[in-house]
């Protein structure tokens, strides 16, 4: 079940989003569908899920030697969760902050 969800996002939008409206960034595998994604997240972490936001982001072209071949896809998925309820990944913010800043 790990493999579905491939890592969460720590960017400087997502942490604010994180503070401001309690939305989670995750990348998940792109053939989840929306309800797969709300039955995983809420089994995974407990907490009670509201609404799933999903994009695919465009493959990116990479060159090793004289081939070019792409970088695997996956969908990035935002969850909004319940008022009150914290995804144990995001517990601490400033942490996060700290890590994006120092990781640039």
């Amino acid at each position: 079940m790990l493999e579905i969800i491939k890592r969460p996002v720590f960017t400087e939008k997502t942490i604010q989003q994180l503070e401001k409206y309690n939305h989670y960034a995750f990348d998940v595998d792109q053939k989840l569908t929306k309800p797969q994604i709300r039955l995983l997240i809420e089994n995974l972490f407990s907490v009670k899920v509201i609404a799933i936001n999903t994009n695919r982001l465009p493959r990116k072209k990479r060159r090793r030697g004289g081939s070019i071949g792409v970088v695997t896809n996956f969908k990035r998925t935002f969850v909004s969760v319940v008022k009150g309820e914290k995804i144990v990944l995001f517990q601490d913010s400033l942490f996060l902050w700290v890590c994006v800043l120092f990781v640039r």
